[in-house]
């Protein structure tokens, strides 16, 4: 299993690191996101954090034992109101936020967060708006994004 500290090597200049859960933690059979994984992708220096389905107190633990800056942002929970809690947010503090999201029964992505994204000066891009995103890197480390739909 992975968990926090484990480093994957892809190249010299590509690597993943894991940041949640911590090693040993007993995982929570009754809510499973709880468990999820949390990733940094680095690539030359620029990065992709990815959330899994963490909510505000998962966010508030992650910023408490790890740096979370980053590039671009995989916004936890498909924009679930109990994700993306300002303090995540600043400490975080990407160019650009992606949220996976479909048509839901739940809400998502909640407005409260999409706003707070916003208010950020964040740019959001979400499946339901803009189909499938693509992440593309340039040979000097840049990020560079393409969606299926404008």
């Amino acid at each position: 299993y992975l968990a926090a500290g484990d480093i994957i090597n892809i190249s010299k200049d590509v690597y993943i690191e894991i940041l949640s859960p911590q090693r040993g933690n007993v995982l929570d059979e009754e809510d499973e996101n709880k468990n999820s994984l949390v990733l940094r992708l680095n690539v030359k220096g620029s990065s992709v954090l990815m959330t899994g389905d963490i909510d505000e107190n998962g966010e508030k633990t992650l910023i408490s034992d790890a740096d979370v800056k980053c590039d671009i942002l995989k916004v936890a929970h498909h924009g679930s109101r109990y994700s993306s809690c300002e303090k995540f947010i600043d400490a975080a503090s990407p160019e650009t936020a992606v949220i996976q999201v479909g048509r839901n029964t739940y809400g998502h992505p909640s407005e409260e967060v999409i706003k707070r994204l916003e208010e950020h000066k964040i740019t959001v891009l979400r499946n339901d708006k803009q189909g499938a995103v693509g992440i593309r890197v340039n040979k000097a480390g840049g990020f560079g994004i393409v969606t299926m739909r404008n």
